[in-house]
Formats: structure tokens, C-alpha cells, sequence
């Protein structure tokens, strides 16, 4: 018995030995695999993101409080704007939104063997026995009122064609507020960077006929900066917003 425990001990301590490095080494590796975990995450955020990050939701709630307000861009609802930080460019504020449409649900007639639409509602006319001259004063009123109706669907689409600009134009003008507006929370951004904002427009039929689909409004952080600290006027400071549109 005392030989065989002479013989078993060292074999059973060589096994513990063995064990207890394997058992290190996986702790080891779990805390290596651990630490490159962390050091992607915190590599993968822009530099001065943590400092940043509540002045860009900021940045996000005042524009969705603009586009749910306005009485020019039409927007789904709310969480519309988001932000976006490249550091070679600066911070990209974007949305999708629509101009206010139009009414298109005006008056359309038409008339059939006695039926007529008008107005969204059906009139059944009570034709009678009607000679061959109540026919002609019958086709004869048709037309005209087909000729009329034509007439006032294109003054109509004209009207809201020139709504629609209106409203396109405005809408850029409330973006370039915006941008004025937001020269206190630009703060941890250099003066090298730009702020913008680009919308994506879509359903509008102005819009589709001047092919825009893109506006894209920005301004120089140094120059942002300029308006917050008095040395430059508002006023200068929209000179210097430039509006691209494609």
C-alpha cells in the first residue's frame, strides 16, 4: 500500500498540475477575449461621443418638434430626424418627409344614360320620352359640362402646384432657422466640421417635376460658433448657409 501511494502521488499531482493550468489558461483567454470585446466597442465610437451625444438627441428632438409643427413639411410622426456622426465631415441631421399635400378630392362629374356623378354623389336623371332635340340639348350640356370640369381641374392642379412651391420654399427657410437656432449645441464639434441637414422628399408633385428629391442645408461649425459667441450676425450667418438641391 505505502508503494502504490508513492506511485499514484506524483502521477495525481502531474493531473492536478496539468488541471489547474487548463484551467487558467481558459480564464486567461475569457479575459483577452473580454478586453478586445471592449476595446471594438470603444474604438467603434467617434472620438468625444460620450460629451456629444445628448447635445445630438437634442439636435434630434428640436428638428422632429420643427417638422410635427410646420405647417410645410408632412412627416409619418415623431422620431423622424436622426443624427449621424462622421468625423471627417461632422454631424448629418436627416429626416423623410413629404411637402403638405394638396386637396385632391374635388369634384369630378360624369353622366351615362341618365346617371350622373357629381359632386361624390350619384343622380339618377328622369329622361322621359325624349325626342331626338332633347338628345342633341342633352349631349350638347355634357359636353359643356365635361369642357368646364376639365377647365377646373387644371386651374385647380395650377393652384396646387403654387401651393406647393410655397410651401417648398418656406420649408427651406424653417431649416435654415433650425440651423441658427442650434449654434449653442454645436459645442463639441471643431470648428472644421460642418452641421447639416438633408431631407429626403418624396410625393410631391412639384417637387417630381423640378426633379428634387434631395436638400441638403449646412453650415460651418466655425462658423456657428462665430453667431454663439456675438461675432457674427445672424443675419451674416445666413449668407453663409448654403442650400444644395438635387
Amino acid at each position: 500500500m505505502s508503494f502504490t501511494l508513492r506511485a499514484n502521488g506524483p502521477h495525481m499531482v502531474g493531473r492536478s498540475r496539468r488541471f489547474a493550468w487548463a484551467i487558467g489558461a481558459g480564464a486567461g483567454l475569457l479575459i483577452l477575449i473580454g478586453a478586445a470585446t471592449v476595446t471594438r466597442t470603444k474604438a467603434g465610437e467617434p472620438v468625444g461621443w460620450d460629451s456629444m451625444k445628448r447635445d445630438v438627441e437634442r439636435l434630434e428632438e428640436d428638428l422632429d418638434d420643427l417638422l410635427l409643427d410646420s405647417p410645410n413639411f408632412l412627416v409619418s410622426g415623431r422620431d423622424d430626424a436622426h443624427g449621424i456622426y462622421i468625423d471627417e465631415v461632422g454631424l448629418i441631421l436627416t429626416f423623410d418627409a413629404s411637402l403638405v399635400g394638396s386637396n385632391w378630392n374635388g369634384s369630378r362629374s360624369w353622366s351615362w344614360n341618365g346617371f350622373e356623378m357629381h359632386r361624390g354623389h350619384v343622380v339618377i336623371r328622369d329622361l322621359g320620352d325624349l325626342d331626338d332635340e332633347d338628345d342633341e340639348d342633352r349631349d350638347r350640356s355634357d359636353r359643356d359640362r365635361s369642357d368646364r370640369d376639365r377647365s377646373d381641374r387644371e386651374s385647380r392642379r395650377d393652384r396646387d402646384r403654387s401651393r406647393e412651391s410655397r410651401r417648398y420654399e418656406r420649408g427651406k427657410e424653417e431649416l435654415v432657422d433650425f440651423m441658427v437656432d442650434s449654434k449653442d449645441l454645436v459645442g463639441d464639434l471643431r470648428g472644421d466640421q460642418w452641421l447639416m441637414v438633408v431631407a429626403c422628399m418624396r410625393d410631391s408633385r412639384h417637387l417630381d417635376r423640378e426633379e428634387i428629391s434631395r436638400v441638403v442645408v449646412k453650415a460651418r461649425v466655425a462658423d456657428l460658433k462665430a453667431h454663439d459667441s456675438g461675432s457674427l450676425s445672424a443675419e451674416a450667418l445666413r449668407g453663409k448657409i448654403t442650400i444644395e438641391e438635387y
